[in-house]
């Protein structure tokens, strides 16, 4: 039942979920907003975040997908490999392998004969919000990430030099986790509500993140913000575990508890503090 992609899946099930993790409002000198569902950032000096192919995360992920409600299995992938990042030379981080993992998948899934037995859509993940972060991170290391006030030692310590480009690339890291897991909870929603058959076969992944070293106010090991963290209590907050009466019985909606399973050789050190 379980599909491992790279960095994250999401299985939904009556009112428990699970995270596997394998091997912005800005204040006087800078500005958030969304038009036309699209998430523009202005930091100090004028510098802007790109985002010109992904939308912000929010209600727009649960609203009507491609879904044809079919009973095949739903598996949803988000990457966000458009946002390159130019290391460093000699840089050991291996950048490329995100983009190589997703085209590998891609040509295998989307392949007439895969599409007989699983119903897989790729989208290029969305940017994190400031509202989404701040469910789990602190309000003033956000704003100081997004505005390049880090310190060398605080950027030492998470790996990567500050650029705009990597901006870019740490809220779509998150925000696609963010989108994924909504989007498997709508779609799972979307079935029950339709009595479709295996309505319970609604994954999605993202070929991306797993940053389970960062914490609430700072960041280390190549993880600024915690994706896996912030999906979660995006979740649960938008879902929360609630009892509902209906011709005399009570019936529970909504998430009650979310398991985090991490198979990386570290330790998420991160998301075993944030939890």
């Amino acid at each position: 039942m379980v599909f491992l992609l790279s960095s994250i899946l999401l299985l939904m099930s009556s009112g428990y979920c699970l995270l596997l993790r394998s091997a912005t409002a800005l204040s006087s000198s800078g500005r958030l907003t969304v038009h036309s569902g699209r998430l523009q950032a202005t930091l100090s000096g004028g510098h802007r975040l790109h985002a010109s192919t992904a939308s912000a995360v929010g209600d727009s992920a649960l609203k009507d997908s491609p879904s044809t409600l079919s009973g095949l299995p739903y598996f949803s992938i988000y990457y966000n490999d458009v946002y390159e990042v130019d290391m460093p030379p000699g840089h050991r981080f291996p950048m490329a392998k995100y983009r190589q993992v997703r085209e590998a998948v891609q040509s295998k899934l989307t392949n007439a004969d895969e599409q007989k037995v699983i119903q897989c859509t790729f989208s290029v993940s969305p940017l994190a919000t400031y509202e989404q972060l701040s469910t789990t991170h602190c309000p003033e290391y956000i704003q100081r990430y997004l505005r390049g006030q880090m310190t060398d030692s605080e950027n030492r310590n998470i790996g990567f030099p500050w650029t705009l480009q990597h901006v870019n690339r740490t809220l779509s890291s998150t925000g696609g986790t963010v989108a994924a897991s909504l989007d498997a909870y709508a779609e799972y929603l979307r079935r029950c509500n339709s009595q479709v058959e295996n309505a319970h076969l609604c994954w999605s992944a993202h070929v991306a993140g797993g940053t389970h070293h960062a914490f609430q106010d700072y960041g280390e090991g190549f993880c600024i913000f915690s994706d896996i963290a912030v999906a979660a209590n995006v979740l649960l907050q938008k879902y929360p575990y609630q009892p509902s009466s209906s011709a005399g019985s009570t019936t529970y909606k909504g998430i009650r508890r979310i398991l985090i399973i991490d198979l990386d050789v570290h330790q998420g050190n991160g998301n075993a503090k944030l939890f």
